[in-house]
C-alpha cells in the first residue's frame, strides 16, 4: 500500500496548484509574455512569504507583512511589472520592497539595480530570500525611499522607476533621475481612488502620463522605521 503523503508533501502540492492557477489566470488577463511568465514560475512566491498557507499565495488578495505592512495582492504586482517592460541590463530603482517578490522577478528577467525599504526586518529577510535563490543583480536598501539623501547620486540615471505603494503625488526629484525614454510606474491617489499611473520621459525629455487604471494597494509612507 502507498504510504500517504506527509503533510510537507501536501503542502509543496498546493503551493504547486496555486502556481498553475495563477499563471493560468494571468494569460486570461492579458499577461502572456513567456520571459515574464518563466520568471513567475520560477520565482515562488512561498520563499518571500514563507509562514503563509500556499493557498493564499496567489489569491487575489493582500497579504501581511512583519512591521505592519502588506504584500500587494499578486495580479497588481503582476500588471505593474508587464507595464514596467523590463529586460536585461535595465536600470531600476525600486522604492518598497517589501517582501521583495517583485524584487526577484525584475531580478529573474535580467534587470539590475536598487530596491529600497523603509522597515528592516523586510530589508533583512528579503535580502536574505534573494541570496538564497541567487538572485544578486540588485542591491537592496534600508531606509526612507522618497528621500533623496537615501537615494544618492550614484542611482540618478535611470531607465525605470517602481513605486510598490500609493502615494499623493510622484516627486519631480525622482522623475529627474529617468533617462530619456525611460518609464516611471507609481500607483497616484486621486480623490477617494488610487489610480495606477505610467509616466515616460521622451528624448526631449517632455514627461507623458498615462493613466492605467484603478487599482488596490497599500499607502508608501515615508521614513525609515530603524528598530523594525
Amino acid at each position: 500500500m502507498a504510504e500517504a503523503p506527509s503533510f510537507l508533501n501536501r503542502q509543496a502540492e498546493a503551493a504547486d496548484t496555486q502556481l498553475a492557477r495563477f499563471i493560468l489566470a494571468l494569460r486570461s488577463r492579458g499577461i502572456t509574455h513567456p520571459a515574464l511568465l518563466n520568471a513567475v514560475e520560477s520565482t515562488p512566491r512561498s520563499a518571500f512569504l514563507p509562514e503563509m498557507r500556499p493557498g493564499l499565495l496567489y489569491e487575489g488578495i493582500a497579504l501581511p507583512l512583519p512591521c505592519g505592512e502588506e504584500a500587494a495582492e499578486p495580479f497588481t504586482l503582476l500588471k505593474m511589472l508587464a507595464l514596467l517592460d523590463v529586460r536585461p541590463g535595465t536600470r531600476v530603482l525600486e522604492i518598497g520592497t517589501g517582501s521583495g517578490w517583485l524584487t526577484a522577478l525584475m531580478a529573474r528577467l535580467g534587470a539590475e539595480g536598487r530596491s529600497v525599504e523603509r522597515a528592516r526586518t523586510l530589508h533583512i529577510s528579503a535580502k536574505a530570500a534573494l541570496e538564497r535563490l541567487s538572485l544578486t543583480s540588485f542591491t537592496l536598501i534600508h531606509g526612507d525611499g522618497l528621500a533623496e539623501e537615501t537615494l544618492g547620486a550614484e542611482a540618478r540615471t535611470l531607465d525605470r522607476l517602481i513605486l510598490t505603494g500609493a502615494v499623493e503625488s510622484i516627486a519631480p526629484s525622482l522623475i529627474a533621475r529617468l533617462a530619456p525614454r525611460g518609464i516611471a510606474l507609481a500607483p497616484v491617489v486621486a480623490g477617494q481612488a488610487v489610480r495606477l499611473t505610467l509616466f515616460r520621459k521622451a528624448e526631449t525629455g517632455e514627461i507623458t502620463a498615462q493613466d492605467c487604471g484603478e487599482m488596490r494597494i497599500p499607502p508608501l509612507r515615508e521614513g525609515a522605521l530603524r528598530r523594525l
